[in-house]
């Protein structure tokens, strides 16, 4: 998923500054999808990269696994 690769992109860049770099551009990944202010308040507390990863894995799963979802949200690319 594009949050994934966000995620792993920030990390090899930034060290561990990028954990609290993407916190502030996870939210993005969140828009248009069920349970999201759920999502993003886990996310946002997340207090390890472990922690976040394994977030983002089972949003992921639980975002493709709903049929009422035409595209999940966590593999559309960010528009800026």
């Amino acid at each position: 998923s594009y949050a994934l690769k966000h995620f792993e992109l920030n990390m090899a860049h930034y060290g561990n500054h990028g954990f609290s770099h993407f916190k502030k551009q996870v939210t993005q990944y969140l828009r248009g999808i069920a349970n999201a202010a759920e999502y993003r308040k886990k996310l946002l507390t997340s207090q390890t990269q472990d922690e976040m990863k394994t977030l983002l894995e089972h949003i992921l799963k639980e975002t493709e696994n709903n049929e009422t979802e035409t595209v999940p949200p966590l593999v559309q690319p960010l528009h800026h």
